[in-house]
């Protein structure tokens, strides 16, 4: 083998050992689990679900100064009973979206803390309910 078909392989070599390491670099990686280290967290059960204590009943006069507070403890209060009647976990759901749709707002469980919160459609909390603390006092 001559010097220039030595240059020539080498050349080859090169060019493709650099596309090789090119597209080793750029292609997809696999995506790591998101589950994968994290605390599974599940709903309870409808028979595993404690009795909730209800909040107490707003007066006309703090209704009539705060409309958008009373809806949320509307909502919180149909949101509370549904559930302490033993309504599924779909039929929550579907209670959510007619409060959804006729009230605006949605409520759900925040999982850091297990309060119940009443939040409007642009997610931002109206009010918050200490369900276990409730639960507690009475």
């Amino acid at each position: 083998m001559d010097k220039q078909q030595a240059e020539n392989i080498f050349k080859a070599v090169v060019v493709f050992g650099t596309a090789a390491a090119i597209l080793y670099v750029i292609q997809p990686k696999k995506r790591k689990s998101l589950k994968k280290g994290s605390v599974e967290v599940s709903e309870l059960s409808v028979e595993e679900r404690p009795y909730i204590q209800p909040p107490p009943l707003m007066d006309d006069s703090q209704a009539q100064s705060n409309p958008k507070s009373a809806q949320a403890h509307l909502a919180l209060c149909v949101y509370i009973d549904a559930m302490n009647n033993g309504v599924s976990n779909e039929e929550l759901d579907k209670v959510n979206k007619e409060l959804n749709t006729d009230l605006g707002l949605k409520v759900y469980r925040r999982r850091g803390d297990d309060k119940l919160v009443v939040a409007d459609l642009n997610g931002t909390d109206i009010m918050e309910y200490d369900a276990v603390t409730a639960s507690q006092q009475s």
